[in-house]
């Protein structure tokens, strides 16, 4: 970060300590009196001199001192933030980002569509903008869905044996009757899964609905789910079957689209509703995750996951013989702090104790033969992002983290630092040092701890 002219001349370094400051205060999970306060030093410094503060994560965000003592986080020329930077939102509207990222309650009907003439979905009439979703930004409900069903299922955890994609489905699938589409209406009762045969649903779409009770305020509405090759004009590509047109919102985790090709593949869900009365049923509203492969539904945010995870399943089935190892990549928030739902005295709370960072591990290995008080489990995290802001808001989170699961382990898997080494010498410390960790856990479990 660099403060400087407001024509981006003039830049200079801002110090670490002092982003340390402005993180706490004015941080998307900051936002404490007592941390503004501190903070607001620097900022009023800043303003004295007729300075901005330019953010790393994105060329020409800004935050713009004001008052002496607060901060604007945009013009209206310039862009937003970053949705990982910690200025994206401020520390209010975290918190209901951090709502959506927390465990769906099964009893909690999703109601993904009003009654007709009360609204619908945003998106509904064909807008080509597809939103980029990530365990920053407010989780949309066919996201909720999507993750309370693999969390039920077990399928973010992953042993030694790797089940078959059909096998993988057909368990998600069977998650479908433990959430409710609507009040009374279990999401298994208007369920299409076999997406290749969805012509033949929208047929039967009607005839299905007419046979359950809707209530008041909720049109009939089905859910769709698929492993899907990506998105071409704005139709989701099957492996096998016709392409469906998207009538309305696209949101895919990490990316601005969905390209298609001979390894894409994405865990896809979908909303099937009618947009009018008198119109056929369609595809309305869609969520696509990137999975690690074609053959594996198992789910990853990128290609640097992807890597982390390939060295975590190597050294998985390396140790296997000596020690169990389970790899989790969790998908909903670990953090345990609760907060109030009146908008008034969460601005108290914030004030108090300052707003919540989202605890969303990228990965953990468990050690099952373990028991919990030897804290064996380590978390992992994947780091590629260059920006100081964004890295110290990580290694903050991080704490939080460890501090949520007992104070265990570490380690991340770095893609930009040590800067003046090549990523291959980067691969293997991050190697190196989970062996000496897994090893370290043979030791104990050779001693007979956990036997």
């Amino acid at each position: 970060m660099w403060t400087g002219n407001h024509d981006g001349s003039e830049m200079a370094a801002i110090a670490d300590d002092k982003i340390h400051l402005l993180i706490d205060g004015y941080g998307r999970a900051g936002g404490s009196e007592a941390s503004r306060h501190a903070a607001s030093s620097f900022v009023r410094e800043v303003q004295s001199r007729g300075k901005w503060i330019f953010c790393s994560c994105r060329e020409g965000a800004v935050l713009i001192p004001y008052e002496n003592k607060f901060l604007h986080r945009r013009t209206q020329n310039s862009p937003s933030h970053d949705n990982n930077c910690p200025f994206w939102v401020e520390p209010h509207e975290q918190l209901d980002i951090v709502r959506s990222v927390r465990p769906h309650p099964p009893t909690w009907p999703f109601n993904f569509l009003r009654a007709f003439g009360e609204g619908g979905p945003k998106g509904v009439g064909g807008t080509s903008e597809i939103a980029k979703i990530t365990t920053q930004t407010r989780r949309p409900k066919l996201a909720r869905l999507l993750m309370g069903m693999i969390e039920r299922s077990g399928m973010h955890r992953r042993g030694v044996k790797q089940q078959e994609l059909g096998e993988q489905f057909d368990l998600l699938v069977d998650q479908a009757s433990s959430f409710l589409l609507v009040e009374g209406v279990p999401v298994s009762q208007m369920l299409c899964r076999y997406a290749s045969s969805f012509e033949d649903f929208a047929s039967r779409f009607d005839t299905q609905a007419s046979r359950l009770q809707w209530p008041e305020g909720v049109r009939p509405q089905a859910t769709l789910l698929a492993v899907a090759a990506g998105v071409t004009d704005r139709k989701l590509v099957l492996r096998s079957g016709n392409p469906i047109p998207i009538r309305g919102r696209l949101s895919v985790y990490g990316r601005k689209d969905a390209p298609v090709n001979r390894y894409s593949s994405y865990l896809s869900i979908g909303v099937i509703a009618k947009s009018r009365p008198e119109s056929e049923p369609a595809l309305l509203d869609v969520y696509m995750h990137p999975c690690l492969s074609r053959r594996d539904m198992f789910l990853v945010g990128n290609n640097y996951e992807r890597a982390t995870f390939k060295v975590l399943r190597k050294l998985q089935l390396y140790y296997g013989n000596e020690i169990e190892i389970e790899i989790e990549k969790p998908v909903t928030d670990i953090g345990k702090k609760s907060f109030s739902r009146d908008a008034a005295l969460v601005l108290e709370e914030i004030a108090k104790d300052g707003s919540q960072s989202i605890l969303i591990p990228d990965f953990i290995l468990r050690f099952p033969q373990f028991p919990p008080e030897l804290r064996a489990d380590i978390i992992v995290e994947t780091m590629y992002f260059r920006g100081a802001a964004h890295r110290i808001e990580k290694t903050k989170s991080i704490l939080m983290m460890k501090e949520t699961l007992a104070y265990v382990k570490s380690v991340n898997h770095d893609f930009c630092f040590p800067d003046h080494i090549s990523q291959k010498e980067r691969d293997n410390a991050f190697i190196a040092e989970m062996r000496r960790a897994i090893e370290r856990r043979l030791v104990i479990f050779g001693r007979g701890v956990g036997k």
